[in-house]
């Protein structure tokens, strides 16, 4: 596996554990067909191993590991949300198949706060299902809710060895919806790509989603349907490609960001939201025209997309793949959010709302979460002038949460928040833009639980080359996405030549990055597009061409790997400030502008910080982070979600928290934490809450 390629020499035992761990996540990440009492299958769905960590307030599997998010929804007839997820299990099919998973895991509740969970939704035990379950989404078609789901099949009997297909409740009377049905008119596009968004009605009534395939060189795929049950492609958008996409209408504005626009200015805002991407999903905002309905031999048109600023992250933390749906209860839109940690979890659930002052999507944790926490704070404390370097105690467990405001300081600072193994900061600066990020202390437990997320991420991505491998009827390959593409690509945006993430945390001077650089790599900043992958002998002068005509491009990296030998992968860069560059024989890369400036990651092997910025308004006053601790997992909110992050944490604490700033100057406005309760239910406590709406 590739949990352990390129590490060389012995190991902490500390990290060796957490690797290990991450092999749980390998075990099922095409999906085992062996269950603990014989082959896997309805009524037998607990995976064989070790007991994946089990959470306090984040949604995990009881012994199966987990990725993506798929198809949440508010039930408006029987008052219950649903989510679902990918699931590391599979009926084996040995005729049709062979199975090889993921399948759906699912989860409900009644109160958004405490779920239960329930047997597996959908099975892979169709023909055009028999190989996987993948990504897909819900839409609530005349009240009901229908899945849309990509299959993965076998080649010999499916060409192309994908398909869309929907499932529908087989019991509507059924509160919990436990059982679902595979309809008659299943498939319902053949030869597609995989993770279709959920679906939205046009003016003209036509329903439409996009999904990720090559799309003759452009961007997502659009499909539509005007009775949910026969659908056509209808063109090619120039909305990004890239895992788990989803498009949807703005949602409703930050809680006092419209202060002092005017109605031009509301005019102005875009009106549709994109994401898509790997590793980091990439987020977009823009302007959406809706095209002529039909599929294109009858004159339909895909739609118009301006995109108005670039991709931002959603996540710059330990995520993958991230899923939305609109909660009609409180009219808000909600995104989960996969957290790549050995075996996986699903984040809390945040509210998103858009800022027109920044320009962008807020991640607040859903109001919800405050119901979790214990009657009197654990700690507070009070307004106090911090010391230079002289940290203050606040008191925490290993399930809280945690509020810290500071008054906005006068002065350049770091602040920061030290607990289990690492320190939450915010490189403080007088300007509009500020870094904020983790930090593990290096060769500590945090560090080693950093390492073993990024392996559990490498291997299912891994994986997922292998599953559609095995449907398509080859081998694992980082063929390029597009339309002349003989499989859809599922090189990561990281996935440079050693798939090492490579966030960084300072800026170093004396690197010398130039326009050629034979023998170098260049790691991060990647386009949320893939890499394009080119035949045997390609001179590395056609992947700095490709840059210098891509807009928003400043550097790129052609890397020799794939099928067949010889063939590379054209990488492209953000018009950023890069990664230093270093010494790989199979790369050649290159920045656009030449520069003596680069990042150089947070220590060890640059694997053991994360960072991101967050905007600073002249109106703020205080500096917040919101810190959550749930065993072995953290969440970061800083300013009240303008930017949200996932970090791997030391499980075994220590969880009291340091606060300190570097500066003198500086007022801790207050501090407080408090201890969470757990989330999970039995599905009858479920049916016996009141419902909210």
């Amino acid at each position: 596996y590739l949990l352990l390629r390129g590490r060389k020499g012995p190991r902490m035992g500390q990290l060796a554990f957490l690797i290990a761990a991450a092999a749980v996540l390998t075990r099922g990440a095409h999906g085992t067909t062996q269950c603990e009492k014989g082959p896997c299958g309805p009524g037998n769905e607990r995976c064989v191993g070790p007991t994946p960590q089990q959470y306090v307030f984040h949604l995990s599997d009881l012994t199966c590991a987990i990725n993506d998010p798929n198809g949440p929804f508010y039930d408006e007839v029987h008052g219950m949300y649903h989510n679902f997820y990918q699931d590391h299990l599979a009926e084996p099919q040995p005729l049709m198949g062979p199975g090889r998973g993921p399948d759906w895991g699912h989860w409900v509740s009644r109160d958004f706060l405490h779920w239960a969970r329930l047997p597996v939704a959908i099975w892979n035990d169709q023909w055009y299902d028999a190989v996987a379950i993948f990504s897909g989404s819900t839409t609530i078609v005349n009240g009901k809710p229908v899945i849309v789901y990509p299959g993965l099949c076998n080649h010999t009997n499916c060409p192309g060895g994908s398909t869309y297909d929907a499932v529908v409740p087989s019991d509507p009377s059924d509160p919990l919806y436990t059982n679902w049905t595979k309809p008659s008119y299943n498939p319902l596009v053949t030869g597609t790509g995989d993770d279709p968004s959920t679906a939205w009605q046009s003016p003209a009534g036509e329903w439409r989603l996009i999904g990720n395939q090559g799309c003759d060189g452009l961007g997502a795929p659009i499909y539509g349907s005007m009775d949910f049950v026969k659908w056509y492609k209808i063109g090619c958008t120039t909305l990004k490609l890239g895992d788990c996409p989803t498009f949807f209408p703005l949602p409703p504005l930050t809680p006092g960001s419209v202060d002092g626009l005017t109605p031009a200015d509301l005019d102005a805002l875009p009106n549709w939201v994109h994401k898509a991407g790997s590793n980091d999903d990439q987020v977009q905002v823009g302007t959406w025209t809706e095209g002529k309905p039909g599929p294109a031999s009858a004159g339909g048109t895909p739609g118009t997309w301006v995109q108005m600023g670039g991709s931002v992250p959603l996540d710059n933390g330990k995520t993958h793949a991230s899923k939305d749906f609109w909660d009609p209860v409180k009219k808000r839109r909600i995104m989960w959010v996969w957290g790549t940690l050995p075996n996986g979890i699903q984040t809390i659930p945040r509210d998103m709302t858009y800022d027109p002052r920044t320009g962008k999507i807020n991640y607040a944790p859903v109001e919800e979460m405050k119901e979790l926490r214990s009657s009197t704070p654990l700690a507070s404390l009070p307004t106090t002038p911090l010391s230079p370097n002289t940290p203050v105690t606040l008191k925490a467990s290993s399930a809280s949460d945690i509020e810290v405001y500071f008054a906005r300081p006068s002065v350049a600072t770091n602040l920061t928040l030290t607990v289990a193994g690492g320190s939450v900061y915010v490189r403080y600066t007088p300007d509009s833009t500020v870094e904020v990020g983790f930090g593990a202390h290096p060769r500590g437990a945090a560090a080693a639980a950093m390492e073993a997320a990024d392996e559990a991420e490498r291997a299912a991505v891994a994986a997922k080359r292998a599953v559609v491998a095995a449907a398509r009827g080859g081998t694992p390959t980082h063929t390029s996405a597009t339309a002349d593409a003989a499989v859809t690509d599922w090189t990561t945006p990281r996935d440079n030549a050693d798939a090492s993430d490579t966030n960084s945390v300072s800026v170093a001077s004396g690197a010398n990055l130039t326009t050629w650089m034979d023998g170098t790599d260049l790691g991060g900043n990647d386009f949320p597009l893939p890499c394009k992958h080119y035949p045997p002998n390609t001179n590395a002068t056609v992947c700095e061409a490709l840059c210098r005509s891509s807009q928003g491009c400043g550097a790129w990296v052609y890397v020799i790997r794939g099928n067949p030998a010889g063939s590379g992968d054209c990488c492209l860069k953000h018009n950023v400030v890069q990664n230093c560059p270093t010494p790989n024989p199979k790369c050649t890369s290159g920045v656009l502008v030449p520069t003596t400036q680069c990042h150089t990651g947070g220590g060890g092997d640059g694997r053991n910080s994360l960072t991101d910025t967050v905007t600073m308004l002249p109106s703020d006053t205080e500096v917040s982070i919101r810190l959550f601790l749930d065993t072995a997992v953290a969440e970061a909110y800083f300013m009240g979600g303008r930017v949200a992050m996932t970090i791997p944490v030391a499980a075994a604490g220590p969880w009291d928290v340091q606060i300190a700033s570097s500066a003198g100057a500086v007022q801790l406005i207050n501090a407080s934490s408090w201890g969470m309760s757990s989330i999970y239910v039995t599905p009858d406590e479920v049916l016996t809450t009141p419902r909210r709406g």
